[in-house]
Formats: structure tokens, C-alpha cells, sequence
């Protein structure tokens, strides 16, 4: 019935976990390198004032969002700097599985602004414009996260 006969050679298949593992090394590596710091640095602010200011600034537009005004620390890093520093950030602090949903999904939405952005009007697309969109419409899906998630 099966006429061929898949060969497949073991070191063809031993080379291919070898090269894995390494690139599964780097890459961890690199994502550590941008994730452990961030954290420290946002432990060290629990311990200082600055999370509350944080909270008490931002806890009314949060508030839209169904998120803690220390909440605005991982949209704003997330924002600027890329997905893995809100990573960090959202470590550093203590959210719950909801929280956590909305904020990732906020960060997944609009990350990166100012590299995307330069990214952008290199390839001649307004890079103001594609800001305001991708911060807008992360804008609406925590709120609409917040909604269907209460």
C-alpha cells in the first residue's frame, strides 16, 4: 500500500536538536538580559514612593480599563521600549490573571511606538498616524477587555 519509504538519517536529526538547543539558548539569553533587569529596577521602585504617586496619577484613566493606576508603568514601558521590558514590569508588580490579559494584550496591540515608528516613515507610511492608530485601538480593546471580562 505505502510504496515509500521515509528515511530519515539520525545524525540529519541529531543536528537539528543540536542547532535548536543552541538558538534556544540565545534566545533566552537575549530575553533575559531585557527581562531580569527591568524587574529589579521595578522592585526597587515598590520600595520607594514612586509606584504610589504612579497609582494615585494614572488610577482615573485606568480606572477605564478595569486596571490599577501602577498598571500605566507597563503600558508606558511597553509603549516605548518593546513587549519583553512589560514583561518584566508586569513580574516586578502584582496583577491578577484579568489585569494581566488586558495589559498584554494592550502591549501586544502597541508596542515598540518609537522603533515602529521610524520603521514606518522609512517605508513612507506616516509614522504619526500609525502611533495614534495602534495606541487608540489598544486603547479600545482594554476597554472592551474590561467589559467582557468582568
Amino acid at each position: 500500500m505505502f510504496d515509500i519509504i521515509i528515511y530519515m538519517d539520525k545524525s540529519y536529526l541529531l543536528e537539528g536538536v543540536k542547532v535548536g538547543f543552541n538558538r534556544g539558548l540565545i534566545t533566552t539569553f537575549n530575553l533575559v538580559k531585557i527581562v531580569v533587569p527591568v524587574f529589579f529596577v521595578v522592585t526597587i521602585l515598590k520600595a520607594t514612593p514612586f509606584i504610589y504617586y504612579l497609582n494615585i496619577l494614572f488610577s482615573p484613566f485606568m480606572k477605564y480599563f478595569g486596571l490599577p493606576g501602577e498598571a500605566s508603568l507597563v503600558l508606558i514601558t511597553g509603549y516605548i521600549l518593546n513587549i519583553y521590558s512589560a514583561v518584566g514590569v508586569i513580574m516586578g508588580l502584582t496583577f491578577n490573571p484579568r489585569e494581566i490579559t488586558i495589559l498584554a494584550t494592550m502591549v501586544l496591540i502597541a508596542h515598540s511606538l518609537i522603533l515602529e515608528g521610524v520603521i514606518c516613515s522609512k517605508i513612507g507610511i506616516n509614522p504619526f498616524f500609525i502611533t495614534i492608530f495602534r495606541i487608540l485601538t489598544s486603547f479600545i480593546a482594554g476597554f472592551c477587555l474590561n467589559i467582557m471580562l468582568r
